[in-house]
């Protein structure tokens, strides 16, 4: 961040993570902005505001698919299953 001070977002691995290069970048640039995409929908709406987003990848529905996929008779043939996701806006 401090080596490319013109970034204007970050896609984060996870929200704890994305939510630790936000106000790091806050720190160093106190009065700039920047969007932050984070994953797993997993902090409370307290500590983040209208530049934190995060991707629900509906953990639950995914590993359900899985097991789904990975126990199905050979008979089905079921190479994917779709699963919804959700852009949560803070």
């Amino acid at each position: 961040m401090e080596e490319n001070p013109q970034m204007d977002g970050v896609v984060a691995v996870d929200d704890y993570t994305g939510l630790k290069v936000y106000h790091r970048f806050k720190l160093l640039h106190p009065g700039r902005e920047i969007e932050v995409v984070g994953y797993n929908n997993s902090l409370p709406n307290e500590l983040t505001d209208q530049h934190f987003h995060s991707v629900d990848l509906n953990p639950n529905e995914m590993g359900r698919a899985a097991v789904k996929l990975l126990f199905q008779p050979e008979t089905e043939k079921l190479r994917h299953i779709i699963v919804s996701h959700i852009i949560q806006k803070s």
